[in-house]
């Protein structure tokens, strides 16, 4: 009885991908993806980036077909990485590390790429190949650095390609320790009800350079 969707709620929906003029917003090119894709950035030679969080039961039989020869194979709680060339034609798609994808950067020149996701209630930074011949490859993961009442609250990068940086919020004033791919550890502390923090990461290994903190006796946080 009733309504078996809910108003407004679409029924096998196809995504699209489109890329718009920068001068006017003008579409020049729409194409159907088999997959919504949560973040994408652009580099300087109009090629982009894509992630989304992948699951086995993705696609048709567990597989992705973007087009252009590009299929990958769904893995649970796995971030998926596609790249696109100036054309919106799929150059590789990859299964990547094992973690739920949020958001993702990349160097202006496209050699540097990384991304956070969570896994195991943590959130967690990974930086990707992109490169011939590492295409979609984990390069490192720090797992335990995603500290603080939300874990990171979003990412950059350096665009001559040398370091990662990501920030949060943390509370409390016992404090939260960071852990970088390495195992080297920091605490950091939050001096009010909630405080920013932000880290940053050697691009090359995933060692961290620094960390700090930062606030006064109230609440400060990232949006």
């Amino acid at each position: 009885r009733g309504n078996p969707n809910a108003l407004g709620k679409g029924l096998d929906c196809i995504p699209y991908l489109q890329k718009l003029a920068a001068a006017n917003g003008a579409a020049l090119w729409t194409k159907a993806i088999p997959h919504t894709l949560s973040s994408c950035r652009a580099i300087t030679d109009g090629s982009f980036f894509c992630g989304w969080t992948m699951s086995a039961s993705d696609g048709i039989n567990g597989t992705l077909d973007f087009g252009d020869g590009i299929t990958v194979a769904g893995v649970d709680d796995t971030a998926g990485i596609i790249k696109y060339n100036g054309d919106g034609v799929a150059q590789w798609a990859k299964a990547t590390a094992t973690t739920s994808f949020s958001v993702l950067e990349v160097s202006h020149d496209g050699t540097l790429l990384a991304y956070y996701g969570r896994a195991n209630r943590r959130s967690q930074v990974s930086r990707i190949g992109t490169s011939a011949g590492t295409e979609g490859v984990v390069l490192w993961t720090d797992t335990d650095s995603g500290i603080g009442t939300h874990g990171f609250r979003d990412i950059a990068v350096t665009h001559d390609g040398r370091e990662v940086l990501a920030y949060g919020q943390i509370s409390g004033g016992e404090g939260d320790v960071m852990t970088d791919a390495t195992g080297s550890s920091m605490t950091l502390r939050s001096r009010g009800v909630s405080d920013i923090f932000v880290a940053c990461f050697d691009a090359a290994t995933g060692a961290g350079k620094w960390a700090l903190d930062g606030g006064g006796s109230d609440t400060e946080y990232f949006l």
